[in-house]
């Protein structure tokens, strides 16, 4: 393993070090729609985080680590988003319209807060559309425009008239997407656009208004946090939809015959196929990656630092043909380039053009299978990547450059993962290794398997298979045919035991997580080497009571590659007023201290 850089003054992030300072931080990932305030109509709203940074400089917390805000139209997935750019106008605060006296629309804005009081946990993706009815109204009632939306509009002419005559285009459609549109709409030209902006100009001008509100209310909101010294960082999704402006309108920016995915692996049997496309880097790469710069220039209004999601997509990425059948996933797919030699080469003349186009310190999302380049360049640039407790403890990265979490938004709660994951096996991984060993899926998970400790997809092996040759022994395969199951017990038998020796920890395993014991991972978590511990707001949380009376499962966030409308809906239980005064606030201010995190 190559020695780890720690000199930030000689490093290709130099310039981007120097804004954040080197210096110990406690940080707190937080999905917008997931918080809100008294004030808010339906769904968190930007001007909301204000409030949340004032908690954070009460917990010594400053890093506020939010999920992709980016517009995803009706899907409301946020990382399949309809613009690498365009912010959601769902996430306006109705009540700090510039430019337009508010009060006027007061009767109609209590209407909607009444009518999407956040319930059951959950929000209502159904505010969009009633927003954005009543932000036309109010667009409606303004004529003349101020010269600041002007110099808005000319200074973003790149990417902002095109999403706005897309989004407009796809009213006309009803939502449908740009490849079913009729001709001459699914292709750019300068005629259609010059018509349509004639036939169709206030609804063009309407949804570039709506950036403009957004871009004020960000700015805003980014003035505050660096008065209170709270950085705020983005995610950016390193793909987009296929049905979105970008691909719209720069085709030849993306492989359209292809879509993106992972190959199979431990959780995922088929693989996952994504359905955003792939980059053409060449095409890019003729243009200088001015796409990608100009997408990170107008993110640096917004955040300090920025998470690259799928950060080893920039070396290379999983591709499946269109073609391929759905139910497959992504195990038909191969990596572009093919050549791992060049995967290299690629990913760092993105990455030098990405570092010279913005002075925001980018963090790579290095989960899963990463190619061992984009590892190295991770470490030589400086640039910090994840390490997840559950999956690093045992074999403890703890780098000065990473960022250390106990959970991420694609993974259980610690507390849910304890009780329902942690020493448990995936359900399918076993049945596929019983498939192709030709054995009955049936008798061996009785033979392996506590049914009293498996619910769900999640298997919990019996106490008396206590050893790999025990298992081997049981299920009688030759040795040259065990290495899944091998693999499989490896990872998951004992997990509790082992994690418990990781904390030090020296009460018995518990089926259900106390709070002792998420207060000592969280304090491993902090207390380790990295130079950023950024926490799950639900794990942080957690360490109260205002989850006491709900489902352990319940706050999640998201379930990768699954469908359901459980996933990016959850909202905490308590208003952000009521943050300030929360008793676990004196547990986590006393973490971060004792960890010397800011």
């Amino acid at each position: 393993m190559p020695q780890e850089k720690t000199d930030f003054s000689n490093s290709k992030t130099a310039h981007q070090w120097l804004k954040i300072g080197k210096k110990r931080r406690a940080g707190v990932l937080v999905p917008l729609f997931s918080i809100y305030s008294q004030n808010s109509v339906g769904i968190g709203e930007i001007p909301d985080i204000k409030l949340l940074v004032d908690w954070c400089t009460k917990v010594n917390i400053s890093i506020i680590q939010l999920l992709p805000l980016n517009d995803t139209g009706y899907n409301f997935s946020p990382y399949d988003a309809e613009s690498s750019y365009a912010l959601d106008p769902m996430y306006l605060s109705l009540s700090n319209i510039y430019g337009l006296e508010t009060n006027n629309f007061k009767n109609e804005i209590d209407k909607l807060r009444r009518k999407f009081n956040i319930k059951n946990n959950r929000v209502n993706y159904e505010i969009k559309h009633e927003k954005l009815k009543l932000l036309k109204k109010m667009f409606d009632s303004t004529y003349e425009m101020p010269s600041e939306f002007e110099e808005y509009k000319e200074k973003n002419k790149y990417w902002l008239r095109d999403y706005a005559i897309y989004k407009t285009i796809k009213d006309k459609f009803k939502q449908n997407s740009w490849e079913k549109w009729a001709d001459p709409y699914k292709n750019l030209d300068n005629n259609t656009s010059t018509q349509l902006i004639k036939t169709e100009y206030r609804t063009v001008v309407f949804y570039e208004w709506l950036q403009w509100q957004l871009y004020i209310q960000m700015t805003d909101l980014k003035e505050y946090a660096d008065e209170q010294d709270v950085f705020i960082m983005g995610d950016l999704p390193l793909l987009v939809s296929k049905d979105s402006a970008d691909v719209w309108s720069k085709k030849e920016y993306y492989i359209l015959d292809k879509c993106t995915g992972t190959p199979l692996d431990f959780e995922y049997i088929k693989g996952q196929r994504w359905g955003m496309p792939p980059y053409n880097w060449v095409k890019l790469e003729n243009r200088d990656f001015n796409h990608i710069k100009e997408r990170l220039k107008y993110a640096e209004n917004f955040y300090d630092i920025y998470r690259i999601d799928h950060f080893m997509g920039l070396f290379r990425l999983w591709v499946i043909d269109n073609k391929s059948p759905i139910e497959l996933g992504g195990f038909e797919g191969k990596y572009i380039p093919e050549n791992p030699e060049l995967w290299e080469t690629q990913g760092l003349n993105i990455l030098n053009k990405m570092l010279e186009s913005t002075s925001m310190l980018p963090c790579g999302e290095n989960l899963g299978d990463v190619p061992e380049c984009a590892n190295n360049v991770l470490n030589n640039y400086l640039i910090p990547g994840l390490e997840i407790q559950r999956w690093t403890f045992k074999h403890i990265a703890n780098k000065y450059n990473n960022i250390s979490m106990l959970s991420t938004h694609d993974t259980s709660t610690f507390i849910d993962w304890w009780g329902n994951e942690c020493g448990t096996i995936n359900s399918d991984f076993i049945k596929k290794l019983c498939d192709e060993n030709e054995l009955s899926y049936k008798s061996t998970i009785n033979k392996l398997f506590d049914i009293n400790n498996s619910a769900g997809k999640r298997l919990g092996w019996k106490e008396n298979i206590n050893t790999k040759e025990k298992m081997l022994k049981t299920l009688n395969l030759p040795f040259e045919k065990s290495g899944g199951f091998e693999y499989a017990y490896l990872n998951s038998y004992g997990e509790k035991q082992k994690f418990l020796e990781f904390l030090q920890f020296k009460e018995l395993p518990e089926k259900n997580a106390s709070k002792t014991l998420l207060f000592n991972a969280l304090k491993k978590s902090l207390d380790s080497n990295t130079i950023f511990s950024i926490q799950l707001i639900l794990d942080w949380l957690e360490l109260g009571d205002i989850f006491n009376n709900i489902k352990k499962s319940e706050p999640r966030i998201n379930i990768p590659g699954t469908i359901s409308g459980n996933n990016w809906t959850f909202a905490i239980p308590v208003p952000l007023e009521k943050f300030l005064d929360m008793t676990v606030n004196k547990t986590i201010i006393d973490l971060n201290r004792s960890a010397h995190r800011t």
